[in-house]
């Protein structure tokens, strides 16, 4: 299995500042941007309050605010949500059938 080498939390701020260049340039198509604004937000607090954030903060985040996340992270990169939300599942599949 292929090791990511990025933390999660520079993951996260990738999805956030894609999503921010989609709304800017007019890419996005989403009618919910007030939605889609305050869930980056949030987001963004999250990132500046933890500077140092470990993978598995960034990932219990990312999974208790799995509909801010889903809003965050463009449609054209299901590996990035995959990786926020369930990289952590494969690891451990991968450990128990290696046992």
């Amino acid at each position: 299995m292929k090791r990511h080498s990025d933390p999660l939390r520079h993951t996260l701020q990738g999805a956030i500042n894609s999503r921010h260049a989609a709304l800017r340039n007019g890419r996005s198509q989403r009618k919910d941007l007030d939605r889609v604004r305050a869930a980056i937000g949030r987001a963004e607090v999250f990132l500046s309050g933890y500077p140092y954030a470990t993978d598995e903060q960034v990932r219990a985040y990312c999974r208790g605010n799995l509909e801010d996340i889903t809003l965050i992270v463009p449609g054209s990169q299901p590996r990035v949500l995959a990786r926020l939300v369930m990289d952590e599942l494969e690891t451990r599949a991968n450990r128990t059938s290696a046992a």
